[in-house]
């Protein structure tokens, strides 16, 4: 099965990352809590799966907590195809891979197996993934949950909302050079700016600050600054207590934002 079919993989990658790569950007007792009751498999075994498609929403609820949890997945890849339709070419690419590897029986030697792909779409690295794309995903996808709280309130009254964020987009950084000149830089092997630091990225807060949600959970696992001298380690998930409106913000210029992935 591809990693991904389904909520709990999502739950099961968190789940092994180490404390030392979370982040709260504003520490509170309450978020800790809530970061500890889904990280610790001995506490997670206190939640329900309702996840599946004839389950009544969100994906995840504790009565023993109060707690319930939706699941969702953001990316850089997203666009509207030719019809106007949404299409993830790099996911098309990996769901073909899937079959070439069922076609030709090496799934079946391993029946159990999680299968982790990374589709290459050929495309140029601007128009396979870019800024733009990421910030569009992450809102739509946030406002469509958004949409659903009042039902999920009334599923699981008296429950806090949460929400878990997987996200696999790149690093990104905000270019000293404009978009016009970046492929000029790139050839020249000339990288200078500053990194994106998601979680104080003002355009991507706004889609979830004061929204009627209790707790976001940002787990970005893929983030990586590789090949600057010292290296930048981004954590891998941010928790947020949206009680608290008091984080650090910024706004990052849309036209400079690169990805590390060139």
């Amino acid at each position: 099965m591809l990693f991904g079919d389904k909520e709990t993989d999502f739950i099961q990658s968190f789940q092994d990352i180490d404390d030392s790569e979370v982040f709260f950007p504003f520490e509170s007792d309450v978020a800790i809590d809530i970061y500890q009751k889904i990280h610790s498999k001995e506490k997670w075994s206190k939640w329900i799966d309702s996840s599946g498609k004839s389950d009544p929403p969100p994906d995840f609820y504790s009565n023993d907590y109060k707690l319930m949890m939706d699941v969702m997945r953001v990316n850089d890849h997203e666009h509207k195809g030719k019809k106007g339709k949404l299409y993830n070419p790099s996911m098309s690419h990996e769901k073909q891979m899937l079959r070439e590897l069922e076609e030709a029986g090496v799934l079946k030697q391993f029946p159990n197996a999680k299968v982790y792909l990374n589709g290459d779409t050929q495309l140029p690295t601007y128009e396979d993934h870019n800024y733009d794309l990421y910030l569009k995903c992450f809102c739509r996808v946030i406002k469509k949950h958004i949409e659903s709280i009042p039902l999920y309130k009334k599923n699981h009254p008296g429950c806090k909302v949460l929400f878990f964020v997987f996200d696999e987009s790149s690093a990104y950084f905000e270019s000293a050079c404009s978009i016009d000149l970046q492929e000029k830089c790139v050839e020249n092997h000339i990288y200078s700016g500053i990194p994106h630091l998601f979680f104080e990225d003002e355009a991507f807060l706004e889609a979830f600050i004061d929204k009627g949600i209790d707790f976001l959970l940002w787990f970005a696992p893929y983030k990586r600054f590789e090949n600057l001298d010292p290296p930048i380690e981004l954590p891998k998930l941010c928790v947020f207590d949206l009680s608290i409106d008091s984080f650090r913000k910024k706004r990052y210029d849309e036209n400079r934002m690169v990805s590390v992935e060139r």
